[in-house]
């Protein structure tokens, strides 16, 4: 009976929110952009912008020119006594945004008419927020009291919410409400940094070194040279300036503008369009302050590092850790420990090299989670073999070497529901080292192996995700599509395209990650100075309503579980397996403990060193303390343990 056919684990929807954060456009213009963050800041995926003084919406807008924003001015903006607005497409008049009810609207007109009494203009209201630079200052005024008013109409409106719904939509009013009144603290932050950006710009600092002479006329360039980036007047003076010339601190721009970038977005545009600062801030210390935050965020400190040398390598770090760390810290650290425990690794933290990250492109050909595990697996290594992903091609001749292994392990499965003959089967595995990776694993597909993977990160549907065979050491495994699996499979509802379904050798796994898992407790568990030993084991019967408690539970006091279905179960079993890992995924853990549930049998598996006593259950003290309060809820602690 093959030991590492038992195991999955599944994976959790990745939640995001949305947080607005400021960016500054190329000409001196402000705009506004919607980020989407993860919740380790790790995946951020741009989703509208709006921009001033027209305050329209554009879905999917990858850059905002300073021609653009002139031309957006005639989707609204200000018009003396036509001022409109254009939000989402859609042109509203002045008395406020189309969802406004009507009691922030009449707080807006009274706004207007109290600076028209006191005799303040809209220069006069601006001044407040900035003193000079002219335009920018204009702009960033109008960004201020955007944010302001915002605050105010949220609290104007609020009284009138819930008189103004139906009963039945009262819940899901009031979640939403909820965030957006949850915003209402990053828009003062907002403002405090519009602020702090215009007291830094109403100081004028001189302008950049390597001013364009517009005494000449423009010529054809030379053609070993390039052509001068084009100047524009100063709102404040006839003197001209470089239109991509960054005018903030060094300190503002870095941690308030290019923080809030993607890192792939701040190499290919943000280091290649300033050319007041450019390469000299986006530089190696920048992409160390991104890759220190991604792996504090992620409580991957100490877990996974990089070697602190050239920035095309840190560039490719930060950007892995950024796309990968939210995942890596989920599930892949719990795999990272087990292998740890299991002398897989020589040391922590993993080192990534150079040669083993890929380029971003590269990186979206595999799934999220094939993709992360490839940047470090090539060092990890068991028996002397390394557990680096490679893709496997069509090979018929070792598929069909693969298949008679597999007919042969089945035969022995087969055994496995019997009481006896399943103790001496699992006896005989421990003694013989687990059995024989290489015989076990073979294509595990139906249909034809090797077809091209395009798997990219998705939303879960699994569109992206096609059959191909891979190994890593001597295990072979096959990507499931979502369309493989029939329309009742109990892995179609939890289906992650970026840490998609596995089959290998006849079982199938919920995820990669679960595979993983499975894999080292199952496959990978007789590293040389590593014993593996069953403390104890005992047969309770399929049919126990404590044992189905256990084995179909969906969490188990917080413990992780690896869960798995035998496509080719003996007779009278559903083919549900499940491992219940009691010890061994903490940072702290230094040997596994894990139950595993097959077949109607419950048995205890650990790594720990065996001490004084006249029983196995007192051999292993560590271990039976950990395991013995998760059997005792379910009434197996006496069953089990004795």
């Amino acid at each position: 009976m093959r030991r590492r056919n038992h195991i999955l684990d599944e994976t959790p929807p990745i939640k995001t929110k949305d947080l607005r954060r400021p960016e500054i456009g190329g000409g001196g213009g402000i705009s506004l952009k919607l980020w989407q963050f993860g919740e380790a800041n790790s995946r951020r995926n741009r989703s509208v912008v709006s921009e001033w003084p027209s305050l329209c919406f554009v879905d999917s807008v990858s850059e905002v020119s300073a021609a653009e924003m002139s031309s957006s001015a005639n989707c609204g903006g200000s018009r003396g006594d036509a001022e409109r607005q254009c939000v989402d497409g859609h042109v509203i008049d002045a008395s406020g945004l189309s969802a406004m009810s009507d009691a922030a609207a009449h707080h807006q007109q009274q706004q207007q008419q109290q600076h028209q009494q006191e005799g303040h203009s809209p220069s006069a209201s601006e001044s407040q927020v900035c003193g000079g630079s002219g335009d920018v200052c204009r702009r960033l005024a109008a960004i201020h009291s955007l944010i302001e008013q915002v605050a105010s109409e949220v609290s104007a409106v609020e009284p009138l919410i819930m008189t103004s719904i139906a009963t039945d939509q009262a819940p899901i009013i009031c979640q939403k409400w909820s965030s957006v009144k949850s915003t209402i603290p990053t828009l003062s932050a907002m403002s405090g940094a519009v602020q702090t950006i215009a007291h830094h710009i109403s100081a004028a600092p001189p302008p950049p070194p390597c001013q364009p002479d517009t005494t000449k006329q423009p010529g054809t360039p030379h053609p070993t040279t390039t052509t001068t980036t084009p100047t524009a007047a100063a709102a404040d003076g006839d003197n001209p300036v470089d239109v991509t010339a960054n005018r903030l601190p060094a300190d503002v721009y870095c941690d308030g503008v290019l923080g809030y970038l993607p890192v792939d977005e701040a190499i290919s545009s943000a280091r290649g369009a300033n050319t007041h600062h450019g390469k000299q801030l986006i530089n190696e210390a920048f992409m160390l302050k991104r890759i220190n935050g991604s792996l504090d965020s992620n409580h991957l400190t100490g877990v996974v590092d990089v070697h602190r040398s050239p920035f095309d390598y840190y560039s490719k770090c930060a950007y892995a850790l950024e796309q990968g760390g939210e995942l890596l810290r989920q599930q892949m650290a719990d795999f990272i420990h087990l292998a740890r425990n299991h002398k897989l690794i020589k040391a922590l933290p993993l080192r990534l090299s150079a040669d083993s990250l890929p380029t971003a492109a590269a990186f979206k050909e595999l799934p999220l989670a094939l993709a992360v595990y490839k940047a470090f697996g090539h060092l990890l290594s068991h028996r002397g073999t390394s557990l680096a992903l490679e893709r496997v091609e069509d090979d018929d001749d070792q598929s069909e070497s693969d298949q008679a292994s597999d007919d042969e392990n089945d035969d022995g499965m087969d055994e496995g529901g019997d009481e006896e003959d399943g103790d001496d089967d699992i006896d005989h595995q421990q003694e013989s080292g687990g059995g024989d990776a290489s015989g076990g694993e073979g294509p595990g597909g139906d249909g034809p192996g090797g077809q091209p993977g395009n798997g990219h990160h998705g939303d879960g549907h699994g569109g992206g995700v096609t059959r191909q065979r891979y190994r890593i050491g001597n295990v072979d495994f096959t990507t499931v599509p979502l369309a493989d699996l029939p329309p009742n499979h109990r892995y179609r509802s939890t289906y992650n395209e970026s840490d998609p379904v596995i089959r290998s050798g006849g079982l199938v796994f919920p995820s990669f990650t679960a595979f993983l898992k499975g894999t080292v407790l199952m496959e990978w568990c007789k590293q040389e100075g590593v014993g593996e030993e069953k403390v104890t084991d005992a047969y309770v019967g399929p049919g126990d309503t404590r044992y189905r408690s256990l084995l179909t539970a969906p969490t188990i006091d917080g413990f992780k579980t690896v869960d798995g279905i035998d496509e080719h179960p003996p007779q009278g079993y559903d083919g549900r397996e499940r491992l219940i890992i009691v010890k061994g995924t903490a940072a702290n853990d230094t040997i596994t403990a894990y139950l595993r549930l097959v077949y109607g049998r419950i048995s205890l598996w650990t790594t720990e060193a065996p001490t004084e006593g006249r029983t196995a259950i007192e051999h292993y003290p560590i271990a039976v303390n950990v395991a013995r309060p998760v059997l005792a809820k379910y009434g197996l602690e006496r069953t089990v343990l004795g």
